[in-house]
């Protein structure tokens, strides 16, 4: 007599069956699925599935300070108010009447994310663009760019989980205001600022 023996791999998510470990064996016609502990007191060889995958469309909110794997855990969102009105209120911009970030926006960073990023788009003094992500790089500073046009790009990085929840203010030089006073001497061209 000839015993063939097929083996299954299945996906299974724990919380279903309420077991750490499954395993699917097929002998024959007759389906064996039982726990590790069992199939080990049976005097079978025990085979490891692969990782468990998550049947579901939602996954938990990641716990700030619990990292699976080892990763970062930041906020993850994008405001474009170029294509949307502005919404003082929106869970993402955590700006107005010292409201939170949404922990709905909570991340798992993956593993060469080494920082929390967040970064604001104002042109003329409004908020027209705000990222909230995880970042392997930063600029980590303010960047004016346009002709005639204020338009100003703020990066702010961290390290620790969470921490992206801050609004990057201007670079702190561009929020002193100054005096210049500008001297022609014959062909030489003096400016000078004074800060307070």
């Amino acid at each position: 007599m000839l015993f063939v023996v097929v083996l299954t791999i299945c996906l299974v998510a724990p919380q279903v069956l309420g077991q750490s470990s499954v395993t699917v064996a097929s002998f024959g016609k007759t389906m064996a699925l039982q726990t590790e502990k069992n199939l080990t007191q049976r005097g079978l060889t025990v085979l490891h599935p692969l990782p468990l995958l998550s049947l579901t469309s939602e996954s938990p909110i990641p716990t700030p300070g619990v990292r699976p794997g080892g990763n970062l855990i930041c906020y993850s969102c994008k405001l474009d108010f170029r294509k949307q009105q502005y919404q003082w209120n929106h869970p993402c911009l955590g700006r107005h009447n010292h409201s939170k970030v949404s922990d709905d926006f909570l991340v798992n960073c993956g593993p060469t994310d080494t920082l929390c990023r967040v970064e604001r788009t104002e042109v003329n003094g409004v908020l027209i663009m705000l990222r909230r992500e995880c970042s392997n790089s930063c600029y980590n500073n303010c960047r004016p760019k346009g002709f005639g046009i204020n338009y100003e790009v703020c990066e702010r990085c961290c390290k620790t989980d969470a921490c992206n929840h801050i609004y990057p203010a201007s670079s702190g030089l561009l929020l002193l205001p100054s005096f210049s006073v500008v001297l022609t001497l014959g062909w030489w061209v003096v400016a000078v600022t004074l800060l307070p």
